[in-house]
């Protein structure tokens, strides 16, 4: 008896380890993360890796988006200068699908299958690089900062990706 306890423990050990090595976002999201210093943000400090793992079907589970969904993750960015003596925050999420074709179906999802958007705040934008859907969240009284990061988003992802 004790030695399938001790087996059992040993699998869910080794499977945790290998799950927390792939729960990190994809590169490219990394490292759109780390260019938004160009357009005047800096990703949120309290989050020691600059991203974490986050999701928004937890009560959109059904939906298209959320079935193809294979991960997401969600960074905090902050804008340089406050604006009206407050901290501009908007978020950037990745979610990554198991292909192209799946990404796509995933996007179509979200821009039509959420009245407001998956997201606490809203307006936000889409955008699809292969595999993977980037979402900018933000707060509609932030108009300048929100279509200064979204501009940057677009220029940097023109630029590192191919959309496949």
């Amino acid at each position: 008896m004790m030695r399938i306890g001790v087996v059992a423990l040993v699998v869910v050990i080794g499977t945790a380890a290998a799950w927390a090595d792939d729960d990190k976002p994809p590169e490219l999201f990394q490292d759109l993360g780390k260019s938004v210093g160009a357009a005047g943000f800096h990703l949120d400090d309290r989050d020691p890796e600059g991203w974490e793992a986050a999701s928004i079907c937890k009560r959109a589970a059904k939906l298209k988006a959320c079935k193809l969904m294979k991960g997401s993750w969600r960074s905090s960015v902050v804008a340089d200068e406050k604006q009206g003596g407050q901290a501009v925050v908007q978020e950037l999420w990745s979610f990554s699908y198991g292909s192209v074709a799946d990404a796509r179906r995933g996007l179509a999802s979200l821009e039509k299958d959420f009245e407001w958007g998956p997201f606490n705040k809203h307006p936000y934008h889409l955008f699809r690089c292969k595999a993977q859907v980037i979402a900018i969240e933000g707060r509609a009284r932030w108009h300048t900062a929100r279509k200064v990061l979204r501009e940057h988003v677009a220029a940097w992802l023109d630029e590192h990706c191919d959309q496949g």
